[in-house]
This record gives structure tokens, sequence and C-alpha cells, in this order.
């Protein structure tokens, strides 16, 4: 059974898709019910994913998207993030104890959200004025690596971290990535990233981590076992 086409806000070709996919996020949340259209999700998910295509850590974003599409798709009565959670583990998908599987909506989610708070960390960095007794900057490299090293290391494997140096070695220069976001002038882009980070805190990025524990709880009760595995598995 095919559902309708979603309606999306109007897109623009003002260069601001920085804000573009900030008001996607925003179309997501379902003020109502105090939860996420998961299909609203997934659309302002692929988006941001192929904004910053080639920026080696979002390709695993891009594939935890997928993991809460394809569940969409395999499971049909949903009308909201937290429904389909609960029927995803109705059907028996993570089996009969507390530990997640994946692949799977609910693991997708976790990872989606942590990869949303790496970003805004990035961001918030990036719009720093320069110090002011004039030291540098961090280059992006720095950013990327202590973002990485806040919001995403401490839940990755071995491999999955050295995946991550490699992909940092051919990290491409921050002015080809700013570019994709949003017009030259400063004061724009830094009002973007703002609006992106009220967007990211609304749908569940800033802290969003626990706001996926708050979802995950509500379906399987305290004692469910976490998001274990490790990125990109």
């Amino acid at each position: 059974r095919r559902r309708p086409p979603i309606a999306l806000p109007m897109d623009t070709d003002d260069g601001r898709h920085l804000k573009r996919c900030a008001e996607l996020l925003k179309h997501a949340v379902l003020v109502e019910k105090g939860d996420v259209h998961p299909a609203r999700f997934v659309e302002a998910g692929k988006k941001f994913c192929k904004l910053l295509e080639g920026l080696g850590p979002f390709v695993e974003a891009g594939k935890n998207v997928i993991k809460v599409e394809d569940s969409m798709e395999s499971i049909e009565e949903w009308d909201s993030l937290l429904r389909l959670l609960q029927l995803e583990r109705d059907s028996g998908v993570h089996g009969s104890g507390s530990d997640l599987k994946d692949p799977s909506a609910a693991i997708g989610l976790v990872w989606v959200c942590r990869f949303l708070t790496f970003w805004d960390e990035i961001c918030m960095l990036q719009i720093q004025p320069a110090p002011a007794d004039g030291t540098t900057s961090d280059s992006f490299k720095q950013v990327i690596e202590s973002a990485f090293k806040h919001n995403l290391q401490p839940f990755t494997g071995w491999v999955s971290q050295r995946s991550f140096e490699v992909g940092l070695q051919a990290l491409p220069p921050w002015e080809s990535i700013r570019t994709k976001l949003a017009p030259p002038d400063a004061a724009i882009f830094e009002e973007d990233v703002l609006t992106w980070m009220d967007a990211s805190q609304v749908a569940g990025g800033v802290g969003g981590t626990q706001r996926c524990r708050v979802r995950l709880q509500a379906v399987w009760g305290r004692g469910w076992g976490g998001a274990g595995g490790a990125l990109g598995r």
C-alpha cells in the first residue's frame, strides 16, 4: 500500500541550504503529539546527508537514516516515531531480550541523533569568533576530531574509529563545505547555523541521545539494552 506524497516546505534557490534542512527538520515535528513524523524526518535526513556528501563521517549517518526508512516500509500503521518504534518492537525484530538489534529503526534513530549532536558541535565551533588573544583557531580537521571524540567515539569500535581516521585524511577543506551550506555572508551563515541548531534541538539533536533514550524507554521500559554495537555495523 503506497502512502500519499509528503507535503514539504517550498524549496528556494537562495543558496541557504542548511536553513532549508532546518525547515525540513522542523516540519517533521508533530507538536500536538510531542513526537516526530518518521517520513518527514527521513526526508530531512536524506537532504542533510546529501548536502554533506563527501564529508566522510556522514556516509554512516545516511546509512542510519535508511534503517529508519526500511522499517517504515515494512511496518504499515505508524503515525509517529514513537508508534513506529512500538510496532517494530512488537514485530519481534529485536527478539525477546532488551538489546536493540541492527538493522532497525531504533538503532538508526540512536545513531542519527548522535550525528546531529556531532554536527551541532562542528557548526558552533565554526561560527565562533577568532580568539581575542590573537592565538590561532583550531583547524577544520581539529574541529572534526574534537566533535567525533565527544559525540561518536565512545560508541564506536576499533574498526569504525580506524575508518574515521582514514577518512579524515581525505577531508575536504572547510571552505568547500561552507559554500554548500549558505551564502558567503558571515552573518547569514551564523543565522542559518542557529536556525539549524534550533530545529535540531526541537527534533532531538542537541541532547538527542537523551531524547532517543526517552523514546526507547517508553517502548522497552527502563531495562532496555541501549544502542549496543559499533558505528557502521
